[in-house]
């Protein structure tokens, strides 16, 4: 028993250790967030509560480290106006004083009329794959700098001067010599090169690569810092088929590893049947259904029937080029027949002029929110109905009452021609007029027909109401 118990309490800890996201949603009224609710996962990744963010409205932004904060709020902006930003990684400080990296990915809710009321965000905590990347960046570094049997031109160079601080034997056949510059050596020019001036243009001191048109050849050169001053610099020339099927490759990766790794639900369709190409787990997840079931399946087939117009008007006009995009909230039927709340953003995969082939389909499951707002509003109605209930019976009947006593005042003061008669005529005018603005109050919000009667003593008695 002793044991079992262990092990329980060791599984609970693990699990707790291992969720390393958590969601948080931003109502907004009038365009301007109004109310932020924080999951309650939020304190393994932040190691605060949920109440503590409820308590401090400024505490996403404080835990914040500062050199970030900017980013962070342009992709707040961002969705704000109506925009899908793209993830982006900043640092935070956790309550316990330890930096993390996370990963924030945000996306807009929209109300029926397409106005943005709300919007939702995922915290993933990246912290150990950033130091992964920084301990392979270090070492390909390293490794990079001691290849000497590179199959093109390599050469260390001083990034202020060009000197050539060390090069493989290629670079020598063309004509480099250490302690000389490269394009006063090489290619035995007096200025630099294209190649030479790219680290200036890009003003930053990561890898990057360019291409040159030099003696009808296509070369492509990168450049690899290595310290401060120091960079690892190889060119090739590059046949143009050869160009093309790497950049393709290249393409094909990014777009895989986006598409894969996504927080969302993300599927590939062809516009024109509905049919499904590609689908991450994430959208699988959402609707129920396997990869190799969507496969056989269109949109069409798992759209709520309510919905399915709306969804094919504005592909339509996707299809013609009248909007470039669009999103939507709609519901999916779930493989168990259940009800999916979606918010759909539609993107198109082909450029202007194209053919347009496919699509790209991104969805975020937001039934949970739909069923929190239906409670919400189901409150709301009670509430309202309450209240309009008591204007009735409660102040109605005490206006009314009070309308008598007056009207009784005035007829008094009448029959003994008493001046002050007319001051209580006002008073009794004035009292029927709250007692009308009070009967429309009321009938507003607590809805009957004429001639029906409202539930409570006072209408029964077939009053002012009817």
């Amino acid at each position: 028993m002793k044991e079992t118990l262990k092990k329980s309490e060791e599984l609970n800890k693990h699990t707790k250790d291992v969720v390393t996201n958590y969601i948080y949603t931003v109502r907004m009224e009038a365009g301007k967030p109004v109310e932020t609710i924080h999951s309650e996962a939020c304190f393994n990744v932040t190691g605060y509560t949920s109440q503590e963010f409820r308590d401090n409205s400024y505490l996403w932004l404080d835990m914040i480290v500062e050199e970030d904060r900017n980013i962070v709020q342009q992709q707040a902006d961002d969705v704000i106006s109506g925009k899908l930003p793209l993830p982006i990684n900043h640092r935070l400080v956790k309550k316990d004083g330890i930096d993390r990296w996370v990963e924030s990915t945000v996306v807009p809710n929209h109300d029926i009329n397409g106005n943005i009321n709300s919007y939702s965000g995922v915290i993933h905590d990246i912290t150990e794959r950033k130091r992964v990347e920084e301990e392979l960046s270090h070492r390909t570094r390293l490794n990079q700098a001691l290849i000497d049997n590179m199959p093109c031109i390599a050469l260390i160079l001083k990034k202020g001067t060009r000197e050539i601080v060390a090069c493989n034997k290629v670079a020598k056949d063309y004509g480099a010599v250490v302690g000389q510059t490269c394009f006063g050596s090489i290619t035995k020019k007096d200025s630099p090169c294209h190649f030479c001036l790219a680290p200036e243009l890009w003003g930053d001191n990561k890898q990057r690569e360019v291409e040159v048109d030099y003696m009808d050849i296509v070369w492509e050169g990168n450049w690899l810092p290595l310290s401060e001053d120091l960079y690892l610099h190889y060119i090739y020339n590059v046949p143009e088929h050869k160009k093309s099927e790497k950049a393709l490759k290249e393409s094909e990766k990014r777009f895989r590893t986006l598409f894969e790794q996504a927080g969302v639900g993300v599927a590939q369709i062809v516009s024109e049947t509905g049919k499904f190409v590609r689908i991450n787990k994430k959208y699988c997840d959402i609707v129920g259904y396997s990869e190799e079931e969507l496969e056989k399946l269109t949109f069409q087939e798992i759209t709520h029937p309510d919905d399915l117009k709306v969804d094919l008007d504005n592909k339509q006009l996707l299809i013609e080029g009248k909007i470039s995009e669009f999103s939507v909230e709609k519901r999916y039927v779930h493989k168990n027949g259940s009800i999916v709340w979606v918010n759909l953003t539609i993107s198109p995969m082909w450029k202007v002029g194209e053919k347009p082939n496919y699509h790209i389909a991104i969805v975020e499951d937001i039934t949970e929110r739909k069923h929190l707002e239906k409670s919400v509003l189901e409150i709301e109605e009670r509430e309202r109905q309450r209240i309009g209930s008591d204007l009735h019976d409660e102040v109605g009947q005490l206006l009314t009452g009070i309308s008598f006593k007056i009207k009784y005042v005035e007829s008094s003061l009448k029959k003994k021609s008493i001046p002050e008669a007319e001051e209580v005529a006002i008073i009794t005018s004035l009292i029927t007029q709250v007692k009308e603005q009070t009967r429309l109050l009321a009938r507003g919000l607590f809805s009957v027909k004429d001639g029906e009667k409202w539930p409570g003593l006072f209408g029964q008695s077939g009053s002012i109401y009817k």
